[in-house]
């Protein structure tokens, strides 16, 4: 009764189940069913009773059940406790489905209200993320909108699928239902209708993408009995000549995949088809050098701990192994660099950008390895994906963007002084915090006179004035070059560069896309969280440091594998249950425990899927070396897990009798040490044909272009908007002032009225005017309606403005075209092309308007001048005529050729 249960129970329940009278077997029976279905509600009692025949765990039942003691008692013990123990592991597996169904259905309720809030906001904003346009798309073809396909059949004579291997189910889906009237009807009998589908399943490893490569292996079936039913030709092409590696490498790739343990999840066998069968390539380069090597693999340190009485005579250090082997890896290509070390396939030195660094996952290494390369003074890449705003160097910048706008932040002032840009000590800052009367711009002031503090002032003083008349750009801009810049990489090192680098990047492209200011700039970056994926398909004279699924597509004649002793981690929550109904169910088990029945099929699945990836990611990462393949591995603090990729290439290592060598290690920072390696080699007279550098002298047989530069492209290669130049414009009206809350509004809706009433008959425009002006979602009152719709009618009434708006003029002229080598691209807000001229009209809305056409600041001049300059050669037979409608009047200026003259000359800085 109060949930306590003692041994003394528990012997004389097994006592009766064992030998008592029936009445007794039926009490004990009643009693361990009691308890066991009384978990929740007596936890102590359970768990001790179900102690007696289970695991800790509660996921066995215990080897022993009784002692030969007992059970040369009781010969029939053992029998009745194992069908309790029985009875007992399926109720405890009931209990665990029943915790994993309620969780599941919490969970399912929650869920429901967040995907129906976020598609309401959705809705709201009009938005779509990439799975609604998937969804809609397959939507749209496949249930009942045959209109739709038949409009798209009308045109659709090829169909190419690429990378499709990485294509999902829904996407499929569309592909199978675009592909439909090919094989049916008049579709069927057309010869010239193609579909044609390139992929490789040896490298679909993009399943967090809803990838399935057996997808593919069904599809390709199912097109392969399509075309078969209408006797059209299937051609089922494998491809297995390589044209990128070396034999040497490809004969390493095909052991290392002949094992099934490593095979697995690289094929898919269709029922029906005959059985895959091992991995076979074929090297296109026949007779060039090519090498592959084991490195042993990197431990983690030992304890270097010193004893009680020993006195700290020597420097210790615990080096974590990754850092070692990154170093081992920075100073092997410095080496190659130095000493001009041959790739005998190229017939050159080894470059830079010949090494290709490929990690599982952007781990720690990951930095240490760009870190040591950077030691090593070997140009490299940098990192290919970064959060910028977690960056330090960064944050030290967005604080002193904070700091020019709010001085008085104590907290963020004592940021920006501990920082590089400042970098006063400890004891300064503590001097300049403690017991100050005021703020601690305030107590830097009263410091002044002493050196430390004088020099912070002043660099914080101008900084402030700086902010006054510089764009965020041109802000971090001058502070990186007065100093800046040498002073975090002094204090940071050398990774700090590159998000240095692309923080500016970004101000530059805020300063070009919003009005600059440094409380936007600063608002923006820090609420983007920006994350910085930077392209490194080429390597630019430098070493990329790559995942293995950022390098997919690539390839580089030398390879390093350096993160190859993990294996993934399981940490999948929620699993699919699909039993065959419309619409899988989801589950949550909360706990692994709690994962049994379905969802411990479920998950053993995708473990299984996951071990099938993990083997795929291994095929991509081995076959994108082109020369050169080298195989190494560092251990954390424990040992490496079995049949890792290590282990996998080991062993096909072995089969192939490599080499075992001795090599000097470059880990070693004492420069003394060797290592054991594993090598196989192929050397090779044939030397494969690169493009020679630029100047070279080419034979009679060669065209010239072959050795040429290409022709420069226009600068800059983005058109310049004359919308949108560098120069500074003019001043706006304060959307603050009391009288002048309407006017960006007001400058948007005439801008649109101007643009469409032209085209309505004269009696139809006011009316128009007003039904558009009074529309709810402007919010307009009454006497604004009528005081803008009366300046729209005054310049459309207007007899000098009449031919702007004659029915062969137009709106929203966009024009492109070269002003010199300056390509320009913008668009014209009103155009007219008459016999005798051609008119370009620029609305100018939210600014004051100067009283001269002489007074117009040189940024509309500009302006206008290139929409003159590529009118004028898209009409040389008629003078163009430039003018600007100052809608905050409205007035309409016209400005002459003379004034325009000295800017017609347009730069890239524009």
């Amino acid at each position: 009764r109060d949930g306590t249960f003692a041994n003394g129970d528990l012997k004389r329940i097994c006592t009766a189940l064992a030998n008592g009278s029936p009445t007794d077997q039926q009490r004990g029976a009643t009693i361990a069913h009691w308890l066991s279905l009384a978990e929740e509600a007596r936890p102590a009692a359970f768990v001790a009773y179900a102690g007696a025949f289970v695991t800790a765990k509660r996921d066995k039942v215990l080897a022993t059940l009784a002692t030969q003691k007992v059970v040369k008692a009781q010969p029939d013990c053992l029998d009745v406790l194992g069908r309790e123990a029985e009875r007992l592991m399926a109720v405890i597996t009931r209990l665990k489905a029943v915790r994993a169904a309620a969780a599941s259905t919490a969970l399912a309720a929650l869920g429901r209200a967040i995907s129906l809030t976020y598609a309401e906001l959705k809705a709201d904003r009009a938005v779509m993320d990439y799975d609604d346009l998937i969804a809609k798309a397959r939507r749209l073809v496949t249930e009942g909108a045959a209109w739709v396909l038949y409009k798209l059949d009308e045109g659709l004579d090829h169909i190419l699928v690429d990378e499709a291997q990485d294509t999902n189910p829904d996407q499929w889906a569309i592909i199978e239902a675009l592909a439909a009237e090919f094989f049916t009807g008049m579709g069927a009998r057309d010869n010239d209708r193609t579909m044609f589908a390139v992929g490789d399943i040896k490298q679909s490893i993009y399943s967090f993408q809803g990838a399935e490569p057996a997808e593919f292996e069904h599809m390709r079936k199912l097109f392969r009995e399509r075309a078969k039913l209408i006797d059209k030709r299937f051609l089922d092409q494998d491809l297995n000549v390589s044209f990128r590696s070396t034999q040497t490498v490809l004969d390493l790739v095909d052991e290392v995949f002949a094992d099934p343990l490593a095979n697995s999840g690289l094929a898919f066998d269709i029922p029906g088809d005959p059985p895959a069968g091992p991995i076979r390539h074929v090297a296109s380069r026949v007779g060039q050098a090519g090498e592959v090597e084991l490195w042993p693999v990197d431990a983690p340190p030992a304890s270097d701990v010193p004893g009680n009485w020993e006195p700290p005579t020597r420097r210790r250090t615990l080096e974590p192994a990754e850092t070692r082997l990154a170093r081992r890896i920075a100073r092997q290509v410095r080496h190659w660099l130095d000493s001009g070390a041959q790739l005998e396939a190229r017939g050159r030195p080894i470059r830079p950008d010949d090494v290709l660094i490929l990690v599982r996952r952007r781990t720690s290494f990951f930095n240490a390895m760009v870190r040591e390369l950077k030691a090593a003074h070997v140009p490299v890449a940098g990192m290919d994906r970064m959060v910028l705003t977690e960056q330090l160097a960064v944050m030290d910048l967005l604080a002193l963007g904070q700091f020019v706008l709010m001085p008085e932040d104590d907290l963020n002032l004592a940021v920006v002084l501990k920082s590089p840009l400042v970098g006063i000590s400890e004891d300064d800052l503590f001097r300049l915090a403690y017991g100050r009367g005021g703020t601690l711009w305030r107590s830097l002031a009263d410091h002044v006179g002493e050196a430390a503090f004088t020099a912070a002032r002043s660099f914080l003083c101008r900084c402030l004035e700086l902010a006054e008349r510089a764009a965020p750009y041109e802000f971090y801009a001058e502070v990186l070059d007065t100093g800046g810049r040498r002073a975090i990489l002094q204090r940071l090192g050398p990774d700090a560069l590159d998000p240095m680098e692309e923080f500016l990047s970004l101000a530059l492209d805020y300063d070009r896309t919003h009005p600059p200011s440094m409380q936007g700039f600063v608002h923006w970056i820090g609420a983007a969280d920006t994350q910085v994926k930077r392209e490194l398909e080429q390597g630019k004279g430098q070493v990329r440091v790559m995942t293995v699924h950022g390098a997919k597509g690539l390839q580089a004649p030398i390879v390093f594998l350096p993160d190859t002793c993990t294996i993934p981690q399981d940490r999948t929550a929620l699993y699919w249950l699909d039993d065959g109904e419309p619409h899988p169910v989801l589950a949550w088990p909360v706990k692994v425990e709690n994962a049994v029945g379905a969802i411990a099929q479920a998950r053993e699945a995708g473990r299984r899927k996951q071990a099938e990836e993990y083997n795929r990611q291994l095929y991509v990462a081995l076959t994108r070396a082109a020369d050169r393949l080298y195989i190494c591995g560092y251990e954390g603090s424990s040992r490496r897990p079995r049949n890792c990729w290590y282990d996998l290439v080991a062993a096909a290592f072995q089969r192939l009798d490599a080499e075992a060598i001795e090599i000097p290690d470059f880990g070693d920072l004492r420069n003394e040490a060797v290592m054991g390696v594993q090598r196989i080699r192929t050397g090779g007279d044939t030397v494969v044909a690169e493009r020679p550098p630029a100047g070279t002298t080419t034979t009679a047989d060669e065209p010239a272009w072959l050795t040429s530069p290409p022709p420069p492209e226009p600068a800059p290669v983005r058109p310049l908007a004359p919308s949108r130049p560098s120069l500074p414009e003019m001043p706006v009206r304060s959307p603050m002032e009391a009288t002048d809350r309407e006017r960006f509004l007001r400058g948007t809706l005439l801008h649109r009225l101007l643009q469409w009433l032209p085209d309505m008959a004269p009696e139809k425009r006011r009316d128009a005017a007003l039904r558009f002006l009074r529309q709810p979602g402007h919010g307009l009152p009454e006497t604004a309606v009528l005081r803008w719709t009366d300046e729209v009618m005054t310049i459309l009434d207007d007899p000098d403005c009449a031919a702007l708006f004659d029915p062969g003029s137009a709106a929203e002229v966009p024009v492109t075209g070269l002003l010199g080598t300056v390509a320009i691209s913008g668009q014209i807000d009103r155009l007219a092309v008459s016999d005798s001229e051609v008119v370009i009209v620029d609305y100018k809305t939210n600014r004051p308007p100067p009283l001269r056409a002489e007074d117009v600041p040189p940024l509309y001049l500009r302006q206008m001048a290139a929409y003159r300059g590529l009118l004028r050669r898209i009409y040389p037979d008629r003078p163009v005529r430039c003018a600007l409608l100052w809608t905050d009047g409205p007035s309409l200026m016209t400005l002459p050729d003379q004034l325009l003259d000295p800017h017609a000359e347009v730069s890239p800085a524009l």
